[in-house]
């Protein structure tokens, strides 16, 4: 083999080296594009899973309490009272109307927070899917998904 063939070698692999290399990066960010525009999407992708773990263990414990408020709430509802003239009946009516509101803003609250609980699991279940993270960066950068 000559000097000369045994350059054009190198540099043809070299060619090749960068061509696939630029394939890789290109459809590496296609796919993490596509994975960031995908519809299931959530806002805990930046955390940690240890970060995931301890809010939503937070979540949890917020919920354990906002549906003891929300239960004491809602059992103590406002029974109307007779009233005599329109005034008092306007002032009675609002004090249901008030006690109604915080039944009624208990319960969103609560409603809220499962949600961001089901959000975190939703993103736990995720993780659990794609294994770890080189398998992840192999998926992105191939479109294969590996077993690892």
């Amino acid at each position: 083999m000559s000097s000369g063939s045994g350059v054009r070698t190198v540099g043809v692999a070299l060619v090749v080296v960068a061509l696939l290399a630029g394939l890789g990066a290109w459809n590496y960010q296609r796919n993490l594009r596509a994975e960031r525009a995908s519809p299931g999407a959530t806002p805990f992708r930046g955390y940690s899973d240890a970060d995931l773990a301890a809010l939503r263990g937070a979540y949890e414990a917020e919920i354990a309490t906002l549906r003891t408020e929300y239960d004491a709430a809602s059992k103590r509802r406002a029974a109307v009272r007779p009233t005599q003239g329109v005034g008092e009946g306007i002032a009675e009516f609002e004090r249901v109307r008030r006690s109604s509101e915080r039944v009624r803003d208990a319960g969103q609250e609560l409603a809220a927070q499962e949600k961001r609980v089901q959000e975190i699991a939703a993103e736990q279940a995720r993780r659990a899917r794609t294994g770890s993270e080189i398998a992840l960066h192999v998926r992105r950068l191939t479109g294969l998904e590996l077993p690892l």
